[in-house]
C-alpha cells in the first residue's frame, strides 16, 4: 500500500505558522527582565572575543549551549547555567548578561498588560493537559487521551509526573491496521511554543474532522498521536521558576533541590549515537547533558515503549530555536 503523504496542504500552513510563532516566543522568552538573581538561574549572555569562531568551538565541546546564528565577528551568544558562568569568569572570558532566568508566568502576565508586542496565553503544564482532556472529552468517537505512563507501565517523572498523549482516529477506540504517525513536542522546557503547536494540530484533526476533506481522510486512514509535552517536569519549572531552564529535573547530585548541577537533556538521553563524542556533554552542569547512561531518563524509557508498540510510520518532532527542518536517516530497500 502505498501511505499518502502526511504534509499537505493543511500541515504545511501549520508549519508556516510554527516559523512565526518561533520567532514571537523567541522575543518573549528573551525580553527585558525586572528581577536580577543571577546566581541560581540559567542566563542568556553575550560573550565577546577576538577569535570567535576557535571560542565556539572549544566551548561546544564542553558542552556550552551555542546560539549559532549570533555569531559575528567579535563574539557571540550563549545560553548558560551558574556554574557554566563561574568558569568563564575563571578563565578570564569575558561576556555580559543580557537575561536573567525567571518565571515565565511573569512575562505573560506583562504582556497581557501589553507590555511587549508578542502573543500572551502560553499554557501551564497542567492547562495543557486539562485542554488535551477537553479536546478528548467533546470528540470521543475521533480522540482519546492516553496516560503513558500507565499504558506501558513506566516509571514516574523525577517530579511524578505522567506522559500523555492523544490519539485521533475514525475508530478511536479500536486498534486498527493503519499506519501510525506521531507529532511530539518539548523535549526542551523552554521551547514554550511547541505544545502550542501541538495544541493547534489536535483543534484543526477535531474541529474540521468531517469538514474538511483533507483532513478527514488523514484521520480516516491514519492513528495520529501527539504528544504536546514530553518534558513536564522541566516546563513546569521553566514556567514557575526559570524561563530559560532547558532539561528535565533529573536529581543529579541527590541534593533535594534543583541547582545547575542537575537535569538531563532528554533530546540526547536515546541510545542512538549515545556513545559518540559529539552526542552531548558528559557533565551534569551543562545544557546538553546527556545522561549518566542511555536512555536513563523516564522521558526516554517511555518514548521507546511508545514507538516500540506503535512503530510509526512519521514523525515530527517540534524544536523551537534552530530554524531548520532535519530528516531521518532513511535506507533504501532492495
Amino acid at each position: 500500500m502505498v501511505i499518502k503523504e502526511i504534509f499537505t496542504r493543511k500541515t504545511i500552513l501549520t508549519i508556516v505558522i510554527t516559523f512565526l510563532l518561533i520567532i514571537t516566543s523567541y522575543n518573549a522568552l528573551a525580553a527585558p527582565q525586572t528581577q536580577t538573581d543571577p546566581i541560581k538561574t540559567n542566563c542568556l549572555i553575550r560573550i565577546t572575543d577576538e577569535n570567535p569562531d576557535t571560542l565556539v568551538q572549544q566551548l561546544t565541546k564542553q558542552g556550552y549551549e551555542i546560539l549559532y546564528d549570533t555569531v559575528t565577528i567579535d563574539g557571540f551568544e550563549a545560553i548558560v547555567t551558574p556554574i557554566e558562568r563561574q568558569n568563564l569568569h575563571q578563565n578570564g572570558i569575558q561576556f555580559e548578561i543580557i537575561s536573567i532566568g525567571r518565571p515565565f508566568i511573569e512575562i505573560q502576565q506583562e504582556l497581557n498588560k501589553g507590555i511587549l508586542p508578542v502573543p500572551p496565553g502560553y499554557l501551564d503544564l497542567t492547562d495543557i493537559i486539562s485542554e488535551m482532556t477537553d479536546y478528548a472529552n467533546n470528540n470521543p468517537s475521533i480522540c482519546k487521551l492516553y496516560d503513558l505512563t500507565n499504558t506501558y507501565n513506566q516509571n514516574e517523572t523525577q517530579e511524578g509526573n505522567h506522559l500523555y498523549a492523544v490519539k485521533i482516529s475514525d475508530n478511536v477506540n479500536i486498534d486498527e491496521n493503519e499506519p501510525a504517525f506521531l507529532m511530539v513536542s518539548n523535549h526542551h522546557a523552554r521551547e514554550v511554543v511547541t505544545p502550542e503547536i501541538a495544541l493547534y494540530a489536535i483543534n484543526q484533526f477535531t474541529s474540521e474532522y468531517g469538514s474538511d476533506p483533507v483532513i478527514t481522510d488523514l484521520v480516516d486512514e491514519y492513528e495520529l498521536w501527539i504528544c504536546p509535552v514530553w518534558n513536564p517536569d522541566g516546563y513546569d519549572y521553566m514556567y514557575y521558576y526559570d524561563n530559560w531552564w532547558r532539561k528535565n529535573l533529573r536529581d543529579n547530585n541527590e541534593n533535594g533541590y534543583v541547582d545547575s548541577y542537575d537535569g538531563v537533556d532528554i533530546n540526547r538521553n536515546y541510545p542512538f549515537g549515545w556513545y559518540s563524542s559529539y552526542s552531548g556533554s558528559t557533565s551534569p552542569s551543562s545544557e546538553t547533558y546527556k545522561g549518566p547512561s542511555p536512555a536513563s531518563e523516564p522521558e526516554t524509557q517511555t518514548m521507546m515503549a511508545f514507538s516500540d508498540d506503535r512503530h510509526f510510520v512519521k514523525i515530527i518532532d517540534y524544536h523551537s530555536y534552530g530554524r531548520e527542518v532535519l530528516y531521518a536517516y532513511t535506507g533504501v530497500r532492495k
